[in-house]
């Protein structure tokens, strides 16, 4: 067997040094590449974090901003059906006679959520005419208290009254009966348009 020589182990040894050197510098390439790769993630989950923080307030408050006006219109909403309702029941009543007229528009009022940011405090119903008068109108009127922050900025508006109470009302009014009608000599009173008419036939 043929004994190597000493520039043959150099060569061997200096070539081994080489690949281990290679082998090496991969290795922390590697390392160097998944480093920087777990370090990228994080900074993007902490610029996510940053944005986020900022962005959630902007997002309540714009939710503030829509959500308060809903209330108010929804609310509007149910108490003009209500006042019209209550129009109608008058038209059938004889001048006085409410207490019916009233019932209806209640009723009608409790779609409307007993919660403070809905109604705050009684309702406010005023009923006049009748049959047998030219109108019937209803007017109602109630409060509530506006949504954190929103109350602050309507306060320095000044749309809120004592309390910090927002407050506002519907009116409906329908006619009875024409002008002309209670105008005439015998004016709404059916009863005479009756005999009126007996006495020509």
């Amino acid at each position: 067997m043929r004994c190597c020589s000493d520039a043959e182990r150099q060569d061997g040894a200096a070539a081994h040094a080489r690949r281990g050197r290679r082998a090496r510098h991969l290795r922390a390439q590697r390392i160097g590449v998944r480093h920087v790769g777990v370090a990228g993630h994080g900074c993007q989950r902490g610029q996510a974090t940053v944005e986020a923080a900022f962005l959630m307030p902007v997002i309540l408050l714009a939710m503030l901003l829509l959500a308060q006006p809903a209330i108010i219109l929804y609310d509007r909403a149910v108490m003009e059906a209500a006042a019209a309702e209550g129009c109608r029941m008058l038209e059938t009543l004889a001048p006085g006679d409410e207490d019916a007229a009233r019932a209806a528009v209640e009723r009608r009022l409790d779609a409307i959520p007993d919660a403070p940011i809905f109604h705050s405090g009684g309702w406010a119903i005023e009923l006049s005419g009748g049959e047998g008068q030219e109108y019937a109108s209803v007017r109602i009127e109630h409060a509530l208290e506006p949504l954190p922050l929103m109350g602050a900025g309507m306060g320095l508006l000044g749309l809120t009254g004592p309390g910090g109470l927002f407050t506002h009302d519907a009116f409906r009014q329908t006619e009875v009966v024409d002008a002309w009608v209670v105008e005439s000599r015998l004016g709404a009173d059916a009863e005479a348009w009756i005999g009126r008419w007996e006495e020509k036939a």
